[in-house]
């Protein structure tokens, strides 16, 4: 009967090894499950990451596209109104300069 019982408490203990190893290896499986998500995560938190900065460094070219047009026009539109000034005050000069004539030939 000792030699049923010992037997009995040793396939007891053998089971109950069998358990803690099993219960191990599901930890060690759950660690590891754990740690790939992590990492999985981290990589996805990065591409976000640099596809944000991406958009940033986009917009921001985008803006810098923009302020260069708008200053283009700006100088366009400056050009024009000078040229349109130095037009002006041609036509000017000749039409004073034809009224100094005709008051000429009037008070000759």
């Amino acid at each position: 009967a000792a030699d049923l019982e010992r037997r009995l408490q040793q396939a007891m203990d053998k089971l109950s090894g069998e358990g803690k190893a099993r219960e191990a290896a599901q930890d060690a499986l759950q660690g590891q499950i754990a740690l790939r998500e992590a990492a999985e995560q981290r990589a996805e938190d990065e591409a976000t990451g640099r596809k944000q900065a991406q958009k940033d460094l986009e917009t921001e070219a985008d803006g810098r596209l923009a302020a260069q047009q708008e200053a283009q026009q700006q100088a366009e539109a400056r050009y024009r109104a000078e040229q349109n000034t130095a037009e002006q005050a041609a036509k000017r000069t000749a039409a004073e300069n034809a009224v100094q004539e005709l008051k000429v030939k009037l008070t000759v």
